[in-house]
């Protein structure tokens, strides 16, 4: 699920930045500017009910700007991050962002949080048959 979150953050980047690369991986040297890093950084499952789990994934979304015009680059991204993430789509279903945060570093690099929270429903193997049809299901919170 995390990696599916991760698809549908980047590609609601992609979307709202068709020409900035975007990275799902840590890049050491050489970093293409402007550019986007997407990563979960602190996923979290807790136990809610029964057989049902309650998922809390940390993202964080990190923007490179370009060496020219950094603080108007920094600004016009960090506006459009808390719209663009506020809603992904993954599949058929929809997610909603919570606990926006954005931070602005030293070198005008944005460092944006989100979370986006999911209900997961564990089916013990061997009662799939007994569930008539049921599989595992997540509901969106």
């Amino acid at each position: 699920m995390v990696n599916d979150l991760i698809s549908a953050i980047c590609m609601a980047l992609h979307t709202a930045f068709p020409s900035v690369p975007i990275f799902k991986e840590h890049v050491e040297q050489g970093i293409e500017e402007p550019s986007f890093m997407v990563r979960c950084v602190r996923p979290k499952q807790t136990l809610f009910r029964g057989q049902r789990y309650e998922q809390k994934n940390m993202f964080e979304v990190v923007y490179f700007p370009p060496m020219e015009n950094r603080y108007q680059h920094t600004n016009a991204v960090l506006e459009q991050l808390f719209q663009i993430l506020e809603v992904i789509t993954v599949g058929d279903n929809s997610f909603r962002g919570t606990e926006m945060d954005a931070e602005t570093q030293e070198d005008f690099t944005v460092v944006f949080t989100v979370n986006y929270n999911t209900f997961l429903i564990k089916i013990p193997e061997g009662e799939e048959e007994s569930m008539n049809g049921f599989e595992e299901r997540i509901d969106i919170s």
